[in-house]
């Protein structure tokens, strides 16, 4: 997810899907740092700042492909 989206921003796409109830894990990525602190009360576990290092991001997305397959 990102801060800068065309019609919304992530925060409020964020908040509309935990409204809603869907189960999607929600890993931000932006360039804009200052309000993190936002991202973070909705109960996001990663902020990652871009330039993102690929390492750092396959390591995060990987945790969540791990719990999905301990889930079948």
């Amino acid at each position: 997810m990102d801060l800068m989206l065309p019609d919304t921003d992530g925060i409020e796409l964020t908040k509309f899907l935990i409204n809603e109830r869907f189960k999607v894990p929600i890993v931000f990525i932006s360039a804009y740092t200052e309000r993190c602190e936002e991202i973070y009360d909705l109960g996001i576990e990663y902020f990652l700042n871009k330039p993102v290092l690929p390492e750092l991001f396959l390591s995060i997305v990987s945790k969540y492909i791990e719990l999905e397959e301990k889930c079948k």
